[in-house]
């Protein structure tokens, strides 16, 4: 099967830039950074924020920090960061 590279993502080994380079003159990457990581004693999602862990600074995380969001971190959508932010605009 051949691969079209304008319409599939690279593999994490090969940079963006080079991936898409003289199939399109800009490449755009939205990254998902939102998430919230269950306490560990939570082993089943509930609705209400008790459920999960507080905001850690930058120079505060952890060195494991990446695995805890691999293991117990759950997605925030964009539709509810919006209603968090600006819950009156469309």
């Amino acid at each position: 099967m051949t691969r079209n590279r304008a319409i599939q993502h690279p593999s994490c080994r090969v940079p963006i830039l080079t991936w898409w380079e003289g199939i399109y003159d800009q490449v755009f990457v939205a990254l998902h950074p939102f998430y919230r990581i269950r306490k560990a004693e939570m082993l089943v999602s509930r609705a209400g924020s008790e459920i999960y862990e507080g905001v850690l600074p930058c120079e505060d995380r952890p060195e494991n920090f990446g695995d805890r969001i691999k293991s117990r971190g759950d997605a925030v959508s964009w539709a509810e960061v919006h209603q968090s932010v600006a819950p009156d605009l469309p």
